[in-house]
């Protein structure tokens, strides 16, 4: 592992998901057992190939980017994240690099394969971040964009408790500059991009009967709730109640869905 680049990280405690926190290392294991088979199905499809160059855009805890390691070991993976702590000791052949992906420049044609999940979400500036990676690809290369659409999927739920949290999630992240309806017209960008040959995938994904996403939702509430208390969003008393909703056996409700989505550059 080579690592260069190193910047001042972004992320600051007071970041309901930053690396500082100390169940961040658990969320990220928690995504990546809910979507690696996802995300590496997705990539086999592709028909990776061991001289690909790749990167892998807000690599986390270095799941993908190790899977890339070790199927293109005659090419080159690049891992980046704004704080790449839990990238360090990665047992195959990947180059890490700590930035600011909004402040990246590689040559154009430089990938044959870019990938990026659950990243652009929270990047105001995710459009320019895809049009960065299309030119980033060379002729025949792949961007694979992975992301939750939470959509209004609790309008007729029968839980009002888990409501009232996704709801607030929501709310947080909007008024934070994180609006997510974009990502049901992740096809159609990446096809404004100049891409061809697109692809999507879209799961529902639940609370209550699915363990990782289970798992993953309440880690977020327990992280941002102070944070949506302390907006308004929430009393303490109905953050207390949703949380309870998790520990309830008989709890199963939609928590949104995934969607993959990939092009060619022609």
């Amino acid at each position: 592992m080579v690592l260069t680049d190193r910047l001042i990280s972004t992320r600051h405690i007071d970041d309901p998901f930053s690396k500082d926190r100390q169940a961040e290392l658990t969320r990220l294991r928690l995504l990546q057992r809910r979507l690696d088979p996802i995300s590496t199905g997705i990539l086999k499809q592709l028909g990776i190939q061991p001289h690909w160059r790749c990167l892998e855009i807000g690599a986390g805890a270095g799941s993908i980017a190790a899977w890339l390691g070790m199927h293109c070991e005659d090419g080159r993976v690049i891992a980046v994240d704004t704080d790449t702590r839990f990238l360090l000791g990665m047992r195959f052949p990947v180059e890490v690099q700590e930035l600011d992906i909004r402040k990246a420049s590689f040559p154009p044609g430089s990938f044959n394969l870019i990938h990026c999940r659950m990243t652009l979400a929270d990047l105001p500036q995710w459009r320019q971040v895809i049009a960065n990676a299309g030119r980033w690809l060379a002729p025949g290369g792949w961007l694979v964009i992975e992301e939750d659409w939470p959509g209004d999927l609790t309008e007729s739920s029968p839980h009002p408790a888990w409501q009232r949290l996704h709801r607030a999630m929501l709310a947080h992240q909007a008024a934070h500059g994180l609006e997510r309806s974009w990502v049901r017209r992740l096809p159609a960008i990446l096809a404004e991009e100049g891409l061809v040959d697109i692809g999507m995938s879209a799961r529902m994904t639940c609370v209550g009967n699915d363990d990782a996403v289970h798992d993953d939702w309440r880690s977020r509430m327990l992280e941002a709730g102070p944070a949506l208390v302390g907006e308004g969003l929430l009393s303490e008393d109905e953050l207390a109640e949703g949380l309870r909703e998790f520990d309830d056996p008989g709890f199963a409700d939609f928590a949104g869905a995934g969607v993959s989505a990939w092009g060619r550059r022609y």
